[in-house]
């Protein structure tokens, strides 16, 4: 065993289980402060805490301490979110918020010139201490996690919590009648505390679903687990150490190596792999660039006619190749030159935040009506969200003839001041050019997609950012080089122009390689044999693999711009969280003025889906690829497993909102519908009563007619 990279790169030391920063002081143990009033509060310090028995002698003599409860949730808030202060100072208008941003840039750019024309944090003595607060970061959070899990196991282990006939000396008893019912003990190894069921296991719950988040899904039954004389079987400290660590040989055979593989299942795998995202998904490409290239054209004629100089540039999934079945749109960058007028403006200070974004949002609407009242073109659904982090307008192109769609229709995002996503998305198209990685990129994006885990809305991840995930995984197995390493830029004569918008857009370092550069240099080398000779359908193993149990996600940070596990996941401060995968846009850098965590938007319902996902599609296409016989239904078991059936994906009902609101809102909606249901149910059978009552009493005044006659 040895520890993970960034924590050697960075010389943090393990010493019995406790972690320490490089130039720390020596022996001293550092934690939150949140920990730190926990341990006060248990009457514990850091040498006993680690508290390996959930029995306490004389419990009825323990005295009372009624803020252990609240200790205990607010050191495991502080721990979720890594030490950074809590964010609950409101909502930050959109003017107040670009203003720090341009100051931001400002500062930046004082300090290390602009002759390059991109912004970078410079001095090497200010990435020396910021190197170390983030090294102190990571350790004090772990610390304080091992800290919290020898205090919080044996409270919500021990037998006597709900124990109505111990009665104690020093503070309330459950038998109290003042208390009433619903009140249970949290009793540690020095103190007790008679709290609220309904508290107790919002803090039981909470500290669960971290430990399953950072762990694995049945962790509790291990951490629960007792040995000899009643003791715990595994330590506070054995427990924080093993996510941070990883075994010694490499990580390719980790990922890729499998002792019973049948050679005949892993060619079939590979030849449906290529069949569905090689062969086929090529003949609708062409299709789907034409009704992209007429779409383009119209909605660059219409806006034209309200601002000159108009030009639109295609990015995403249509310009690094990677649309699917059942992506019906397309995202398209604006560039208006009276709107980076409008910019420069900004950005030199000649107006304020508040006045760019009353502009910008005036220049959004005028494109939204003067799309809306169009006569040659049906365009529908046309919205504009000025205040998003990139505003945008949206609608759909009713006349698109999309071949990924039904009835043809074409949904678009225009885009503006977003010249960054066209960087990223030819970044990811060089990565896709590179043997098997196209293939794999498709078959991720479809499983994401199959499995509703594929949108930032939802609180889970991005299709974007699952393309990051994997060309992340092929550098770490050594499958394609860093195109973004400053050494291989080197090695291969790039130099930054200047003058070239594209080398430092938005004032971020926007430089790479192509993977023509990379072919016809021919220095670069992949890793070992295993790798070499990988398939698709083993590199979609190593994924699943990769994600669901070797990356060390409580620490790390996924970076393509590094290409290994030298990111800590505490360089940023304002969105790591400790049970959130963390993943560094490759060019909006933490170390950039807009750092930008693609993980973000990750909630802790949509996390907890991902690695459960991740975990079952690893042991299902083991299987698959150990299976003796191929016949049967081998190939649609697969094909259940990765593809997306378009058809199923549209009928289905979609989630709106984020998280627990989504589910509220889907819930309500749902009431709303069964209500609606019973209702109209309700005035039928009124109607028709009523209607059977009228009938039966015309049929009585006819047959007394009848009589009279």
């Amino acid at each position: 065993m040895m520890a993970c990279v960034p924590l050697k790169n960075s010389e943090i030391t393990i010493q019995n289980g406790w972690l320490f920063p490089r130039g720390g002081e020596a022996g001293k143990i550092e934690i939150l402060p949140s920990s730190q009033a926990l341990l006060s509060t248990s009457r514990l310090d850091v040498t006993n805490c680690d508290i390996m028995m959930c029995t306490t002698t004389c419990v009825e003599k323990l005295p009372h301490q009624p803020r252990l409860p609240d200790m205990l949730k607010a050191s495991l808030a502080d721990i979720e979110r890594m030490g950074c202060p809590s964010l609950r100072g409101g909502r930050v208008g959109n003017g107040k918020k670009l203003d720090g941003q341009r100051k931001l840039k400002q500062q930046m750019q004082q300090q290390n010139g602009d002759d390059a024309g991109f912004v970078e944090v410079g001095g090497r003595k200010k990435a020396e201490d910021n190197r170390n607060s983030v090294d102190k970061r990571t350790v004090r959070t772990l610390n304080s996690l091992r800290v919290l899990i020898g205090i919080m196991r044996p409270i919500l282990d021990n037998p006597r919590r709900k124990d109505e006939k111990l009665i104690m000396e020093d503070g309330p008893s459950i038998s109290d009648s003042s208390n009433g019912k619903g009140h249970q003990y949290l009793i540690s190894k020095n103190v007790f505390s008679l709290t609220a069921s309904g508290k107790v296991g919002d803090i039981q719950g909470a500290f669960r679903r971290l430990m399953c988040n950072l762990f694995e899904e049945n962790i509790w039954a291990k951490v629960v687990e007792k040995g000899e004389n009643e003791q715990y079987s595994l330590t506070a400290g054995e427990l924080v150490e093993s996510l941070l660590k990883q075994e010694a040989h490499p990580l390719a055979k980790m990922c890729l190596d499998l002792p019973n593989i049948n050679l005949q299942a892993v060619a079939k795998l590979d030849t449906t792999m290529v069949k569905c995202f090689e062969i086929q998904h090529d003949e609708k490409q062409y299709q789907l660039q034409q009704s992209i290239n007429a779409t383009v054209d119209k909605l660059e004629q219409h806006i034209a006619k309200k601002f000159r100089g108009t030009a639109l540039t295609v990015y995403g999934s249509c310009l690094s190749g990677l649309a699917i079945e059942g992506s019906h749109d397309v995202d398209i960058s604006v560039h208006i030159p009276e709107l980076y007028d409008l910019r420069q403006s900004f950005e030199s200070g000649h107006i304020n935040g508040d006045s760019y974004a009353k502009k910008m949002k005036n220049i959004l609407f005028t494109i939204k009506r003067c799309l809306e009242s169009s006569r040659s073109n049906r365009f529908e659904n046309v919205f504009a969200i000025h205040q998003a982090r990139v505003p945008v307008v949206k609608g759909i192109d009713m006349d698109a003839r999309n071949p990924f769609s039904e009835d043809g229709r074409l949904h678009f995002d225009l885009c503006f001041l977003n010249s960054i996503a066209v960087v990223n998305s030819s970044l990811i198209r060089e990565y896709s050019l590179f043997e098997n990685v196209r293939v794999l990129m498709l078959s991720v994006k479809s499983f994401a997609k199959l499995n509703r885990v594929a949108s930032a809305a939802d609180g889970t991840a991005s299709s974007y950012t699952w393309m990051v995930l994997v060309i992340f995984y092929l550098q770490c197995l050594g499958y394609v080089p860093n195109l973004q390493c400053p050494n291989l830029l080197e090695e291969h004569d790039f130099e930054v122009d200047p003058t070239n918008p594209w080398h430092a857009v938005g004032g971020l370092n926007t430089c790479f390689l192509t993977r023509d550069a990379i072919r016809k240099k021919n220095t670069w080398k992949r890793g070992c044999p295993i790798v070499f000779e990988t398939s698709p359908s083993s590199l979609l193993y190593g994924f699943f693999r990769f994600y669901s149990g070797l990356f060390p996600h409580a620490a790390t940070a996924v970076s393509v711009r590094f290409g290994d596990l030298s990111l800590q996941k505490a360089s940023f401060q304002n969105s790591s969280k400790l049970w959130r995968l963390c993943i560094e846009d490759p060019f909006e850098t933490c170390e950039s003025h807009i750092c930008h965590d693609l993980g973000c938007h990750i909630d802790e319902a949509g996390q907890k889906r991902i690695s459960t996902l991740l975990r079952e599609a690893c042991g299902a296409l083991k299987e698959l690829m150990e299976c003796p016989s191929v016949d049967g239904d081998f190939v649609p078991e697969f094909m259940r497993l990765v593809i997306a059936d378009e058809k199923k994906q549209s009928s289905a009902p979609k989630k709106r909102g984020k998280g627990k609101n989504g589910a509220r809102k889907a819930k309500q909606q749902n009431d709303r519908a069964k209500n609606k249901g019973v209702a109209d149910k309700q005035a039928n059978e009124a109607k028709k009563a009523k209607k059977q009552q009228g009938t039966e009493r015309q049929c009585a005044e006819d047959e007394e007619h009848s009589k009279e006659k």
